[in-house]
């Protein structure tokens, strides 16, 4: 609400203004964060998480981690941006276990088809599936 009446005062003034962007556009993720996110194509909430930095502590249980709207991050994620050096591993398990996938440094993943660690594929995706992540240079 503060942003809008910033805007409608520069207008007063003169200055170029541009709108602000819509309420539920999805947060763009930074350089050097991974954001995962709870729809398809970064959309959705969104959760970004220092933790997975490369080389950071990652998290071995994302029933303890949240999206920016509060929902439980875990067996959630739909849409991941790696905007890191590190490769992130997101697996199925609390801990690092179960199946995992990898997201390259620098890429945009919708988790709908994805290949497991060990090369196979997984058919049916990774959505709503990951519980745990850590982020490897």
């Amino acid at each position: 609400m503060l942003r809008v009446a910033v805007i409608a005062s520069l207008g007063v003034a003169g200055a170029a203004v541009i709108a602000p962007r819509e309420a539920n556009a999805a947060y763009v993720c930074g350089q050097n964060q991974v954001c995962i996110y709870a729809g398809l194509n970064e959309t959705g909430s969104v959760a970004v998480e220092s933790r997975l930095q490369p080389g950071g502590p990652g998290i071995m249980n994302f029933q303890n981690s949240h999206f920016t709207n509060g929902q439980n991050l875990n067996d959630a994620a739909q849409s991941v941006v790696n905007n890191t050096v590190g490769y992130l591993s997101l697996c199925s398990n609390l801990d690092l276990t179960g199946t995992c996938t990898i997201v390259f440094p620098h890429t945009t993943e919708n988790l709908t088809t994805v290949t497991a660690e060990n090369g196979g594929f997984l058919p049916v995706g990774f959505i709503d599936v990951a519980s745990s992540a850590i982020n490897q240079s």
